[in-house]
Formats: C-alpha cells, structure tokens, sequence
C-alpha cells in the first residue's frame, strides 16, 4: 500500500476460526495443577460491603439445561482479601450497580463504548456507508485470501499527529470499495449500563438496559478524517474517485460491532472515573476491575492484548499489595 500523508498503514490478519490450538510451554501447568481453585456454575450475586472493603461475596448456583427452564438452586458465601471483577464491560458495570459500589458521581456504567461499524448489510438503507474508493486506485488490493487459514487486511488509520493536529478519534479506512465504516467512539458520558426495570428469571436480579449513544462531536470526527482521506489518496492519484458518503447515511446504518469498553473507566480521582491508575475502585480498599471496562477512551485497535497487559500488570500489583510474588 503506497503512504498517505496523515495516515499510518496497518496490516490485520485474520486467521480462520479453527486454527487455534492451545498447548502448554515447557515448565508450565494447567490450572488444574496449580494452587487455584475454579468453581463453576457460579454467578455472582452481590458483594457485601464493611467500611471501604468488600466483606463477602454472595454467589448463587442454577440448575436445568435440556430444555428445562433454569431455577436456583441455591446460594453460598466467599471471603477474599481482594476481590476482582473480570466479567466483561457490561457485567462489571451491572455488578458495581447491584451492590451499591463505586457510584458517587455516577459514573459507573457511564462511557459505554464499542467499535461501531457502518456497513452495507443486506437490508441496511444505503448501498454505500463509508468512505469509498473505486477498486485499486491506490494499486492495492484490499484483501487478500491466501488460503483457508488466513486473510490479510490493509487499512488506513489516522497517524499520531493527525489525531492531535484535529483532536479526533481514529477510524480504518480501506482502498477497496468495501463500503463499511469501523470507528473508535468517542467518550459521551450519557451512553450507557443500567439496571432494568425487569429482573431475571432464575436469580431474581435486575437486569441490564443499554444506552448506546453517539458523540455530538462524531460527525465533526466524521468529517475531519474523511475529508483528510480525499485529499490525501488525491494527492497521490489526482484522477482517482473518492465517495463520501454523508453522516447522516453512515450513522443511521451503524451498528454495535463489538468489543465492550468503559462503563468503569480509569481516572484522576471518583469525579472523572470508578477505578484508578492501579485499577482499584474508588473509595474501596481491597475491590479492583479488570478488563475493557476501564478504557478511557476506546482506539481503533482490537482490545483483547491491552486486557491481558493490564491483567498482569494489575496481578503484579495485588501480589505487591498483598507481600506476595
């Protein structure tokens, strides 16, 4: 792919579902063989508070499957010195409402985000929703299948000093006519995780309702990139044909692609975030989060390798806290 003044080029593989294998390094174990203990069909039900720490945790086991409707079984209790909720971005937001944790500036649950995508679905209203190239213009072709393991993506993504240059967030865009628009969303503290009015069916539990919200200043996000783009693939081809489709098309078409993030973001203090730089919920001692939920902002990128990067950085943490390796 040749260079775009502003933008950075990167390659995504995409390996097929079924090539995956796990296997153990030399020197390690299971789990099984470790000082863990995994207690399955177990759901967290509420943790109990004593002072500024979590006291117990309540945690209910359900039985039925084959058809049979779900019913409780029954409840018991767990005593930790820390506790960590790594259940996901919706779930950590629901849990920290249902025990009453984290709360004073209502911000848990706020900032939900994720990585929206525009596409040309069958059934979607427009042919095109994204900014568009005529099929290798650029000389390049978009993507690549080079067998059926894996295929090979290029993108276009805003570089560091565009980013700053026009305070935007970041997107991919692509020469290949795809039509789709995948974009980082940014922080708007009125999309978000709360409790329904309704509960569940086995636990009795509120569940979770979702607010997803764009950003007022996302078609201002919108324009700035996809107006550099033109100008940029114009300046290498002056003959090329660059479609823009208008924000109204791509945000009536766009849709919640995937990775959960924020809902108990990372801050300076409990007035602009739930956890802090150590991922320990404000005003707790011993209760900490792990996982996209406590992204500040989303990036464009996958989020699954800065998850487990924060998970052994907060690991170290607690096994420091705790005069333990």
């Amino acid at each position: 792919m040749p260079e775009l003044e502003g933008f950075d080029v990167d390659m995504y593989q995409f390996f097929n579902d079924h090539q995956f294998q796990a296997r153990l390094l030399d020197g390690e174990s299971t789990i099984g063989n470790s000082d863990v203990r995994v207690i399955l069909n177990a759901s967290l039900l509420d943790m109990t508070k004593v002072s500024s720490n979590v006291s117990e945790l309540t945690v209910g086991v359900m039985q039925g499957d084959n058809g049979v409707t779900p019913t409780m079984l029954g409840e018991f209790n767990i005593d930790s010195e820390v506790v960590v909720l790594a259940c996901g971005a919706v779930a950590n937001a629901r849990q920290l409402l249902l025990s009453d944790f984290g709360d004073t500036n209502d911000n848990v649950g706020a900032y939900f985000m994720c990585h929206p995508i525009a596409t040309k679905t069958p059934g979607f209203d427009a042919v095109n929703v994204a900014p568009r190239l005529e099929q290798g213009v650029l000389g390049y072709r978009n993507v690549g299948q080079f067998s059926n393991i894996y295929a090979l993506k290029g993108v276009y993504t805003p570089n560091e000093a565009t980013t700053l240059e026009l305070e935007t967030g970041r997107c991919w865009l692509d020469n290949g006519g795809s039509g789709d628009f995948y974009h980082e969303m940014l922080p708007w503290k009125e999309s978000r995780i709360s409790l329904a009015d309704t509960k569940d069916e086995v636990f009795k539990q509120a569940q979770t309702q979702i607010d997803w919200q764009l950003s007022p200043n996302s078609e201002a996000n919108y324009n700035s990139l996809t107006g550099l783009y033109r100008e940029s693939v114009l300046k290498v081809n002056s003959t090329a044909t660059v479609t823009i489709q208008p924000w109204a098309d791509v945000q009536k078409n766009m849709v919640v692609n995937g990775h959960h993030l924020g809902t108990t973001r990372m801050g300076w203090s409990a007035e602009d975030g739930v956890v802090d730089s150590n991922l320990k919920v404000f005003g707790t001692d011993n209760l900490y989060v792990a996982g996209s939920s406590i992204w500040a902002s989303a990036g464009i990128s996958n989020p699954t390798f800065s998850i487990i990067t924060f998970s052994i950085r907060l690991a170290d943490h607690i096994g420091e806290t705790l005069g333990k390796e």
